[in-house]
């Protein structure tokens, strides 16, 4: 009669690294009969990781957070790398909330491969109004079932140049438009503002001509 029997492979690590693998089965009978099997599976343990971040045309990163009027917002886009069974795009979520922490309406999209893009409803303007601190949350899942923490970064929108508040001559008494002036001039000081990113100094400058 047949009868069945078991062949056991130990693997010296429970926890390999993820990715595609080949289990490959050669059996015998006491004939000389061979049987060859293969079974392809792919092992996943790792959650996907969000690789880059672009919010405008604007890529962000740890330490340069902020988007200028020259990097006009209509779109946030995240890449992912995910080395094993590949992005569940089902799981993936782009979501921009607005200086008040209302969300920003849009639409999400995907290339099928590691993109995500949110498409606002509404480019933001890039005429004032619209400057703050944005929140990126980004959320995704592997096709194995992995799913990485949701990820929160901030943003400053900020395409307001500073005001010029004053001009003062001699730092004390204030240059209005087309004034006439008769006394000494030593010297001018500019009381400048900026709400957000606050006033590059070294970068501004005064000329007289």
């Amino acid at each position: 009669t047949a009868s069945d029997s078991l062949l056991v492979f130990w693997l010296t690590d429970s926890t390999p690294l993820s990715g595609q693998y080949r289990i490959s089965v050669v059996a015998f009978d006491n004939a000389g009969n061979q049987r060859t099997t293969t079974r392809t599976f792919i092992y996943d343990q790792d959650s996907p990781v969000r690789q880059t971040l672009t919010v405008g045309s604007k890529t962000i990163t740890p330490t340069d957070t902020v988007v200028t009027s020259a990097s006009p917002v209509s779109a946030v886009t995240a890449i992912f790398s995910e080395t094993g069974a590949g992005i569940s795009f089902d799981s993936v979520n782009i979501r921009l909330f607005d200086p008040s922490n209302n969300p920003v309406p849009g639409t999400l999209s995907n290339n099928s491969i590691n993109s995500a893009t949110f498409t606002l409803s509404n480019s933001l303007a890039t005429s004032g109004g619209a400057d703050g601190l944005y929140k990126v949350d980004i959320t995704a899942g592997d096709k194995a079932g992995n799913r990485m923490s949701e990820e929160t970064t901030t943003i400053l929108y900020d395409v307001t140049p500073p005001a010029v508040l004053k001009i003062l001559r001699n730092g004390a008494d204030e240059l209005t438009e087309n004034r006439a002036v008769s006394a000494n001039v030593d010297s001018f000081v500019v009381q400048l503002a900026d709400t957000f990113s606050q006033v590059d100094v070294p970068a501004s400058s005064v000329t007289l001509y």
